[in-house]
């Protein structure tokens, strides 16, 4: 038995990276990521990687502010690499008391401009891990202000989640009805997760 390798491949050694056995990120604030006090030896280290990689390839300085666009790339993405992933819609409560900083996204009552949304979404792992990876306009506070999150899927308004002294707390709560314009972003948008996506799989392995 023999195997033929199509002309274009022939010569060539194509390599996808895979994931880090027991992958650490001891200072996440380095990256401007907020982990929820007490679960970092919790979360699996997926998450984490996948977060790095996301860091790495630029998505999230490119398209942190888009949250549409964010939930539903990380949603494929983590569904290709076997978990089970989905996006919901959310209000984010953020504050930080000692620096006297408040900010609600996604409460659909601010005023926005024209082909935007006041909407927030998020991705869900196993029902179990809240990733908000589209957090970025609270760098808008300062340098230090989280870009992004992993947290304990709560979403209930009584559970604010402490995030230490630097990143503050914050609450994600379920946010109804569904907004009447995030099928036309993600209509918009699914050429280009698409296409993130590709370049994601160029890079790493399934």
């Amino acid at each position: 038995m023999y195997s033929v390798q199509p002309a274009e491949l022939k010569g060539q050694v194509i390599k996808r990276k895979p994931w880090t056995p027991n992958f650490k990120l001891p200072y996440p604030e380095d990256f401007s990521l907020a982990i929820e006090t007490g679960i970092k030896d919790e979360v699996p280290s997926e998450l984490l990687e996948i977060y790095v990689r996301f860091i790495s390839l630029g998505f999230v300085q490119k398209h942190g502010h888009q949250c549409v666009l964010m939930s539903n790339l990380l949603r494929r993405i983590l569904k290709y690499h076997g978990f089970s992933a989905v996006t919901r819609q959310v209000i984010l409560y953020y504050e930080n008391e000692t620096k006297q900083v408040k900010m609600t996204v996604g409460s659909q009552m601010h005023d926005v401009k024209e082909n935007e949304i006041d909407v927030h979404l998020v991705t869900i792992i196993n029902d179990k891990w809240l990733l908000d990876f589209g957090a970025t306009q609270l760098m808008q506070f300062g340098a230090v202000y989280p870009r992004a999150f992993i947290a304990r899927a709560t979403l209930s308004d009584d559970d604010w989640q402490d995030f230490g002294n630097m990143h503050g707390r914050a609450t994600w709560i379920r946010s109804y009805p569904p907004h009447p314009l995030i099928k036309h972003f993600r209509l918009e948008q699914h050429d280009k997760e698409k296409q993130l996506t590709k370049e994601y799989f160029r890079v790493y392995a399934f």
